[in-house]
């Protein structure tokens, strides 16, 4: 139930009371996008993470947005937003969200103690407010039904870390209005969420041995499989709405039908799951907020649920991709993001970082080992980059305890066209910077190779980092016309709403194809699964004017100049 703060200002005082009376949605303004959350300049496969630091730091965030208030009846609920319109809203969902990340956090790191506390006043919260009795008109279970999955997630998860059963009666609530409540796929609010449902109640089903919950899950999965073709795949895969994306339709429908049926799920993966949106920038939707950054948590999500059934490393990739893009959005470095690109640094939403941890670095960073310190980067300086011989730059090494031990004496050490090494102690979740060569010129090319040891170390996967500098190929002509050949870029139709783009790439080579503007400014981005298709692009918003389709392989490119007319 969303609940709304009112302050009564007195001579010498402001108090603060909690009501439980529901609100629509607040006016919700849209600032001009940041200028560092817009430059698209650095591939986010290239930004490097200690990505247990940055789950607990999430978890950290949205322990500081838990009310503590005895005396309220919302004591123990989450605060949905650091600033801003959203500042007053305390919710159910966020707050069984956070039940999931704290519990989570233990599981992985052993400290089973810190969000304890936290975890049993939100359960309150949750119980005096429960998932299935959340605000809606008659009819419309699209908020409840929503919640009642985060119930059963929240519930499994604090039940496997805490071996508590005690709330199992909370999880079978969510699971029964479930079973028991319809979504109309027609409303494109109600079919995301029905994705979401479907993942979770076949959880349920599985779990508690409820054949009706399984059958109940793939009924909804196998009607959005349905739907989608009956929409195209190419619409219906790039839906956003309200803080959901089709990536969550993907997820849930992998996360049931696809359970079932594997076999069917790696045939429908290999037919559609190109389709299924990449990245979507910031747009305006009427009556909505926009909320781009938890869109593409959604998507990030349904590319890793896709590579749980195909093992394609393509949808591992997009998945890590969109993950690593939206951690660059903690431009305050508090853990929080913001749920929409429009929003300034401190308007952070404890909701959309709690779906971050869970749909994003949960999955990367698998196995905690008890010690294990690594290599995270070489300061400023990633593979790849171009910097002007004769450059003089301090080479500064950032290694990290990846592991839930702290660890002493670690070895620290640079090679290849540079020396030096130096030893580091490393606590928990800690990080070290270290000079290790000051005023070291640039030459022509070069490789560094940074390595950490220890005797004790359990993980040597992120002991070394090999990164080069100035080492960029240069193809021959005869090869890249060659590859060039191999490809092909045709636009057989322009409307005012769509672009219709068929392409071909050599079958062993990777491929992405992209619109640009005039200015060079990205619209859309799509990477290539396959070596050949089509690809139609929604262009309804976009103003008329010239624009410029450009097809890339590994070695090669075409551009194809576009006309909108209106």
């Amino acid at each position: 139930m969303k609940k709304v703060i009112f302050c009564l200002l007195g001579l010498s005082a402001t108090t603060m009371l909690w009501a439980t009376v529901p609100v629509g949605y607040l006016p919700y303004s849209s600032a001009p996008r940041y200028p560092n959350l817009a430059a698209d300049t650095l591939d986010p496969l290239r930004l490097r993470f200690n990505y247990l630091y940055e789950f607990s730091q999430i978890a950290d965030f949205i322990q500081s947005w838990q009310l503590d208030d005895p005396d309220s009846v919302d004591d123990g609920g989450m605060i949905e937003a650091e600033s801003g319109p959203l500042r007053p809203v305390i919710q159910t969902d966020n707050t069984l969200e956070a039940i999931w990340v704290w519990s989570r956090y233990g599981q992985m790191t052993g400290d089973t103690s810190k969000y304890r506390n936290n975890i049993d006043k939100a359960r309150a919260y949750c119980e005096r407010f429960p998932a299935w009795k959340e605000e809606g008109l008659e009819g419309q279970n699209y908020y409840r039904m929503h919640n009642c999955a985060w119930g059963i997630a929240a519930e499994q998860m604090y039940r496997d870390v805490y071996a508590d059963d005690g709330w199992t009666w909370y999880r079978d609530s969510c699971g029964i209005y479930m079973k028991t409540h319809k979504l109309n796929k027609w409303q494109i609010l109600d079919r995301q969420v029905m994705g979401w449902c479907a993942g979770w109640l076949y959880k349920f089903g599985v779990e508690t041995g409820d054949q009706v919950a399984i059958d109940t899950a793939c009924v909804m999965a196998d009607s959005l499989i349905a739907f989608t073709e009956f929409k195209t795949p190419q619409v219906m895969l790039t839906d956003e709405y309200w803080a959901m994306s089709a990536g969550t339709i993907v997820w849930g429908i992998c996360n049931s039908a696809f359970r079932q049926d594997s076999m069917r799920g790696k045939e429908w993966i290999i037919e559609n799951g190109p389709y299924l949106d990449t990245f979507q920038v910031w747009r305006s939707i009427p009556n909505d907020y926009g909320w781009d950054n938890s869109w593409n948590v959604g998507y990030a999500n349904g590319h890793g649920a896709m590579h749980d059934i195909s093992r394609n490393p393509e949808y591992a990739r997009r998945h890590l991709w969109l993950t690593n893009k939206l951690l660059s959005y903690d431009t305050d470095s508090d853990g929080g993001i913001m749920a929409s690109t429009q929003d300034s640094p401190d308007v952070d939403m404890c909701w959309v970082s709690s779906y971050l941890c869970m749909m994003g670095l949960d999955r990367l960073i698998g196995e905690v080992e008890d010690k294990d310190a690594g290599v995270l980067e070489i300061a400023g300086i990633r593979d790849g980059d171009t910097i002007k011989k004769g450059t003089k730059v301090d080479l500064k090494a950032i290694v990290t305890n990846y592991g839930r031990e702290p660890l002493t004496s670690i070895s620290v050490n640079l090679s290849g066209d540079a020396a030096g090494s130096w030893a580091t102690d490393l606590g928990f979740l800690e990080s070290d910077t270290i000079l290790m060569k000051s005023n070291w010129v640039v030459p022509e090319t070069a490789i560094l190779v940074l390595t950490t040891s220890h005797p004790e170390d359990m993980n040597h996967t992120n002991d070394t980092l090999r990164v080069g500098i100035n080492c960029f190929a240069k193809p021959g002509v005869r090869e890249e016309a060659t590859v060039q050949n191999c490809m092909k870029l045709e636009i057989p139709q322009i409307t005012s709403k769509s672009i219709i783009v068929k392409y071909e790439i050599p079958p062993t080579t990777k491929g992405s194809l992209a619109l640009y503007d005039i200015k060079g400014a990205l619209i859309n981005k799509f990477y290539l699964c396959r070596s050949t298709g089509q690809i139609d692009w929604n262009v309804s918003e976009l103003p008329k004017g010239v624009y410029f389709a450009r097809l890339e392989s590994n070695e090669a490119a075409i551009n194809r100049r576009v006309l909108l007319l209106r």
